[in-house]
């Protein structure tokens, strides 16, 4: 759990999400993430809730 206080959280959303980050690690072939990334989803920004999700209805993932 990390101090939350001086990023002006509320305290309801403070107790809610006490967590700034998840973290994972992802490998991916090179060419396949850069497709992904540069023609597919630049849109997005978040990669574990909106790119990974995606990826995994087109790409083969084990």
């Amino acid at each position: 759990r990390v101090e939350t206080n001086f990023l002006s959280y509320a305290i309801d959303d403070a107790q809610k999400y006490p967590y700034l980050a998840s973290m994972g690690i992802y490998v991916f072939k090179k060419d396949a993430l850069l497709d992904l990334l540069k023609s597919k989803y630049i849109q997005l920004h978040d990669f574990g809730s909106e790119i990974l999700p995606r990826a995994v209805l087109d790409h083969s993932v084990q």
